[in-house]
């Protein structure tokens, strides 16, 4: 048992060496602010479920929405930084990422690692986009639950299910660090 210990732990070293002249670039005062991550998805994280197969429903998440927008609209900082960890069936879960916005618009990311992320990709958002993902949720899925922070009135946590397939699911978690 122990040599095929050995056998994986050389063959995953081997496998990701970085290649020659190519160092990954880490920012170490960065990486402190993903203490507060913890490694698994979460697919339950509190807050209020919406089945909205009824119209009545549909309107009590958009009423919720607007409220919670509004009080994050009326407090929310030009500058902040966030962390923002999102997941779906395909491509599965990511990783915490470090979202910086500067007059509201997003200026850098960073990996759990204190690598910078491509602020292109589909999963590194402002929270005011977050708020976006909620809007097009009640047209689009059968069911939404979605917690906010008691403070900011961000959403921290939404899940998402899709229509007519299992596989049609999505997660969004997000968290203020220390220095919001």
């Amino acid at each position: 048992m122990r040599r095929i210990t050995i056998a994986v732990a050389v063959t995953f070293i081997a496998c990701h060496r970085s290649t020659p002249g190519e160092l990954p670039v880490r920012n170490q005062s960065v990486i402190g602010s993903f203490r507060d991550t913890v490694p698994a998805i979460v697919l339950s994280s509190g807050g209020q479920e919406f089945k909205l197969s009824t119209p009545a429903e549909r309107a009590a998440l958009r009423r919720v929405i607007n409220r919670e927008r509004g009080l994050w609209q009326s407090i929310k900082p030009a500058d902040y930084k966030y962390l923002l960890r999102v997941g779906c069936f395909c491509p599965g879960p990511r990783g915490w990422q470090l979202i910086e916005v500067r007059d509201g618009r997003l200026v850098r990311a960073w990996d759990s690692r204190g690598r910078p992320v491509e602020l292109t990709d589909w999963n590194t958002i402002t929270i005011d986009r977050l708020f976006e993902v909620l809007d097009r949720a009640v047209d689009t899925n059968l069911a939404v639950r979605v917690a906010f922070e008691a403070r900011w009135h961000f959403p921290t946590f939404i899940y998402t299910s899709g229509p007519r397939t299992p596989d049609g699911w999505s997660t969004f978690e997000a968290r203020a660090p220390r220095n919001f």
